[in-house]
């Protein structure tokens, strides 16, 4: 089927079928003997779907996320997080311009309330990071943790881990990494690095492995260097970000990233401290039957 009869048939502009191909969202169709591209009903039933989810107010990138993965339900549980934080804080908009259209708007009492609430919702680490720090070492860190920082604050120790990884954020000198963030953040794609993180986060959840059970650390060593290979092909698009990783690392920890940052992170996050505890045991053991 020609993209004329795909426009009509779906309610998209040709223009955006060509940009949903072009990121990937949809299959790659063959072209015909007149060398037009030639639509198969599997894509047909693709952008039926992708428009379905675009008047969900999705994102392309959320889309993306969604038809890759092999657990949606963990996407749409994200999003339906997001939807609910989005209502709350409009509700509160509401309120506060009909007290502003009355001249009694207390502006202090109002960016209390608005910390206060958004504190409980489960995406509040992240949004807080990224407003507090706008520039691409933000990015960065949000690209990696992403998973990890849905996370709200609601205990005084997580605020205190909180504040100590702003400081540590707000306190590190940017400037000797600058380049490298920016050439790291515009090589990785970042949809597929955080579908990869999704997928480790998923393997973890559903591991029941007896680590003194030798077939079962092995097959499991097996499944974690085939996913670290994953890991690589997401990163290593070319052959420079592994030196830009590796300055990127040092001035991280060389900073007091593992004190500051992922000490902080483990009680922030009982996700990451699981992880890092089990990762940790498991590559205990297996260094033991290795040797």
């Amino acid at each position: 089927m020609k993209i004329s009869e795909v426009s009509k048939i779906t309610g998209l502009t040709k223009k955006a079928i060509r940009y949903y191909e072009c990121k990937g969202l949809i299959s790659e169709d063959d072209y015909d003997k007149s060398g037009y591209k030639d639509y198969c009903e599997e894509t047909i039933e693709q952008l039926h779907q992708i428009a379905f989810l675009r008047n969900l107010d999705m994102s392309v990138s959320e889309i993306s996320l969604y038809l890759s993965s092999d657990d949606r339900d963990i996407i749409l549980r994200r999003y339906l997080n997001k939807i609910e934080s989005r209502v709350s804080k409009l509700n509160l908009i509401k309120k506060t311009i009909l007290e502003l259209m009355e001249n009694s708007i207390d502006y202090d009492s109002y960016n209390e309330r608005v910390t206060n609430m958004e504190r409980n919702q489960n995406d509040f680490v992240l949004n807080k990071i990224s407003k507090l720090f706008p520039t691409v070492f933000g990015e960065y860190i949000i690209t990696h943790f992403r998973e990890y920082l849905l996370e709200p604050i609601d205990t005084s120790e997580k605020e205190q881990a909180f504040n100590e990884i702003i400081d540590f954020l707000d306190d590190i000198d940017e400037e000797p990494i600058q380049v490298e963030i920016n050439d790291y953040l515009n090589i990785i794609n970042k949809d597929e690095l955080t579908q990869v993180n999704i997928e480790i986060d998923k393997k973890l959840k559903t591991l029941n492995i007896d680590l003194n059970n030798y077939e079962e650390v092995r097959d499991f060593k097996k499944s974690i260097i085939d996913t670290n290979n994953r890991m690589n092909e997401v990163l290593v698009e070319f052959p420079q970000i592994k030196n830009m990783q590796a300055k990127l690392q040092k001035h991280l920890y060389d900073s007091g990233y593992y004190d500051k940052f992922v000490n902080n992170l483990r009680i922030i996050s009982p996700k990451y401290d699981s992880y890092i505890n089990y990762m940790e045991e498991l590559s205990n053991k297996i260094k033991i039957d290795d040797k």
